[in-house]
């Protein structure tokens, strides 16, 4: 699927289900691409901004083979945090882009 389809899915996807919650954040997960992707969203932020577990099926909802080769190719991402959220996937993207030559990944 098209890189930037994924990434609008992953953002405004209405078919979500409520996981888990605490104090600050509520847990879901949604389906994309055949891959149960976690996300937490912050109850008290107004924009709605999702934070993605970085798993391995992040990684593979991505086309990428692991999340080993995500964090190579996508190497602006704080994955120390273990969360991205898809603007930060987006300016990833874009400097994967410029690095690599526009490599599309299929």
């Amino acid at each position: 699927m098209n890189r930037e389809y994924i990434l609008d899915q992953m953002q405004h996807s209405k078919y979500r289900e409520l996981v888990c919650f605490d104090e600050a954040n509520n847990y879901y997960q949604i389906p994309i691409c055949g891959y149960l992707l976690m996300y937490r969203q912050k109850r008290l932020r107004n924009d709605g901004r999702r934070c993605y577990y970085l798993t391995e099926p992040l990684a593979k909802a991505l086309n990428f083979d692991s999340l080993f080769e995500l964090r190579f190719y996508l190497s602006s991402i704080q994955f120390w945090r273990g969360f991205v959220s898809v603007e930060r996937l987006r300016v990833a993207f874009a400097r994967y882009d410029d690095k690599w030559g526009n490599l599309t990944i299929i």
